[in-house]
């Protein structure tokens, strides 16, 4: 193999290592036009460009990811993108220093190692748990700035790496200075992995007190419900104690005049008063999961403020659910939000909510009625579309992503007859069919 041909097969494989590690830490596969484009662009800036390519390569990756997810997530587009290359920079150049140092006559090792890169940001994703889909799903939280210096930092890493490529090619003195610059840079991402990974956590726990809170608030509501319903309930007996008395003398006076006048006026509004829909709050007892229990109940008592008709059935006990907490409750609260405000501007302002706990599988169905006559189901959950204006289309395509977090989770939509149905169904883990 000529020393041309193995730089070609070199730059290939480290092109595929920079590619894997993208989609490991992006969640993005990469289409075949996208992968040949990236070979394509890598080369002829290169030619061009010599070793400052890598601006050429970050921009295609910030473009690749603005086009799959993150159109409305660009610091974070950034950062799968410098991160990337940085990555590959900075490991590939230590790699390079033990290929110089052990196997430098070795060529099979030597290209096999470029794909040492990948497998080692696997490693430290794998020992700071970094969880970058906390990101995504978190980023309307997330304090921006730390994205922008987080940026600016590995784009200054990134500099400085290539910048020393450069040099190396004019000076063979400064081997020494290549290596603590490396490890330097090394340890400094290192850090930054340690630091996001504090600060998601730090996040995480933030979130789950906050749930907790809302938690005890819907319970608190839910509960003062729960007894005010059951004083009703209490002073109705009372008074159909004494209707059943009035009935009794009426029935032995032989009055049917006062049968019919108790019957008429006082039974058919006792009647009405049970037919209340604040008493299908009773039903939320079949749900076992007080974080659950306390949203529904908050929701169903926003909905009826709002005079909307609301429906509930909950078949069977709900006692755990195949969701993450948290993401149960997001989930729950983006379709019931959503519901309750296009019910709430629509002329049948209807409102139904089914939970269904089946031995390995929960159902999840939301139907509303709304005044829009036509919906388009493949945009509805796309970032930024809304039929309630600008910046206000960002609750269907949180459900989407945290969906994606779910291969045992499906999702059906349906629009018919101006109403829309979600339908959720999930698998409990380990189950099939």
């Amino acid at each position: 193999m000529i020393p041309s041909i193995t730089l070609l097969v070199l730059l290939l494989i480290q092109l595929v290592a920079l590619m894997l590690i993208y989609q490991q830490i992006s969640k993005s596969t990469l289409f075949w036009k996208e992968i040949v484009g990236l070979f394509l662009v890598a080369f002829l800036t290169l030619s061009f460009m010599n070793y400052f390519f890598y601006l050429i390569i970050i921009l295609y990756f910030y473009v690749i990811g603005i086009r799959h997810h993150l159109k409305n997530k660009k610091h974070l587009a950034a950062f799968y993108a410098i991160y990337s290359v940085t990555i590959l920079s900075v490991i590939g150049n230590i790699v390079q220093l033990l290929i110089d140092k052990f196997f430098s006559t070795n060529i099979p090792i030597t290209l096999l190692l470029q794909l040492a890169p990948f497998f080692m940001n696997t490693l430290m994703l794998h020992l700071f748990k970094t969880n970058f889909d906390f990101l995504v799903e978190n980023y309307e939280q997330i304090n921006k700035k730390i994205l922008v210096n987080i940026n600016a930092l590995l784009f200054l890493l990134c500099t400085i790496q290539f910048i020393g490529y450069f040099f190396e090619l004019r000076s063979q003195n400064i081997d020494r200075l290549n290596v603590m610059k490396t490890f330097a840079f090394f340890v400094i991402i290192l850090i930054l992995l340690f630091y996001l990974n504090m600060k998601t956590q730090l996040l995480q726990k933030e979130q789950l007190e906050k749930l907790k809170e809302m938690q005890l608030n819907d319970l608190t509501e839910y509960t003062a419900q729960i007894e005010a319903l059951y004083g009703e309930i209490r002073s109705i007996r009372h008074d159909y104690v004494n209707i059943i008395a009035s009935l009794k003398t009426g029935i032995e006076e032989n009055d049917m005049a006062q049968v019919k006048e108790i019957y008429t006026d006082v039974l058919s509004e006792v009647k009405q008063s049970l037919q209340n829909q604040k008493y299908d709050l009773i039903q939320l007892r079949k749900i076992k999961i007080p974080a659950v229990k306390g949203i529904l109940s908050a929701k169903l008592l926003a909905a009826l403020q709002k005079e909307i008709v609301v429906n509930i059935e909950i078949l069977n006990e709900v006692e755990e659910s195949y969701f993450n907490t948290l993401d149960f409750i997001r989930i729950l609260s983006i379709f019931l939000d959503n519901a309750i405000e296009a019910a709430s501007i629509s002329d049948q302002k209807q409102v139904t909510i089914c939970l269904i706990q089946e031995t390995n599988k929960q159902v999840i169905i939301i139907n509303n009625s709304t005044r829009d006559t036509v919906i388009d189901k493949r945009k509805m959950f796309t970032k930024g579309y809304s039929t309630k204006g600008e910046q206000r289309g960002l609750g269907l395509a949180i459900v989407k992503d945290i969906l994606g977090n779910y291969p045992n989770a499906s999702l059906e939509t349906e629009f018919q007859a101006n109403h829309l149905t979600h339908t959720v169904v999930i698998q409990k883990k380990g189950a099939t069919g």
